[in-house]
Parts: structure tokens; sequence; C-alpha cells
């Protein structure tokens, strides 16, 4: 499935749940942005929850539940799918936007962006001088 595809059908799903922001002013998009963020980010804290993360346990006695963090990042791509909706973001222009910045990412690492700056072929640059 391409990456706009499964937006295409979170946004078929929110219609079908009465979230429609075809008719919408500015100030009820930014309102829901910030509060579909809001949730977002109550998401990101349970899929943080299942895995360990607790520096002061021993991480065998803390929870690595994989099929938890699944529905959570399932969760986190609708809330994210809501976003885009209130913001005039197209699937597809998404997906575009995705390989351009997988294409750059890659081009970072054939420059050795991944390494330490004095691991890397041009050396340690100063930054502060």
């Amino acid at each position: 499935m391409e990456i706009s595809n499964m937006f295409d059908w979170i946004k078929v799903y929110h219609k079908r749940l009465g979230y429609d922001f075809t008719e919408v002013s500015l100030e009820e998009r930014m309102n829901a942005i910030r509060n579909i963020s809001l949730a977002l980010n109550q998401e990101v804290a349970e899929l943080i929850d299942s895995f360990p993360w607790k520096p002061w346990r021993k991480i065998k006695d803390q929870v690595w539940d994989t099929e938890n963090a699944k529905e959570e990042i399932i969760d986190i791509f609708f809330f994210l799918g809501e976003i885009m909706e209130a913001a005039w973001i197209d699937p597809k222009s998404l997906e575009r936007v995705f390989y351009k910045k997988l294409n750059k990412n890659y081009d970072r690492i054939k420059r050795n962006y991944n390494n330490k700056p004095e691991e890397r072929k041009e050396g340690r640059k100063e930054v502060y001088k």
C-alpha cells in the first residue's frame, strides 16, 4: 500500500465519523490542529509506555509490549491523518515530500552525516571561532 492510500482510507473513516473539514473556519481548523496535536502527544506517551523507559528500574522488570506499540503507532497515523485534513495537506503531496526527504536523508548518509565530525571525511570543522 502506498503512503497516500493509507491516509485516503483514514479520511474516509473520519468522514463516516462526522469529521469533515470542508466547510470550517480557519479558527476551527487551528483549534482542531491544536487539539489533535495534544491527542497525538498522548498517543506518543502511550507508545513510550509500551517499552522499558524507566531508568530507575531494571529493563527485565519492565513491559516490552510490541503488540500494543503497533496499536499506538496506528492511532498516531489516524491523528496525523486528521491533522493533514485540517491543514489541507493532500496525501499524494505528502507522499512526494516523503520520498524527497528520504532521498535527502540518504544523501546525508553518503556524506557521512551519521558519523561524528572527527570521523567524517572532510574532518572536523570548528563551529565557533
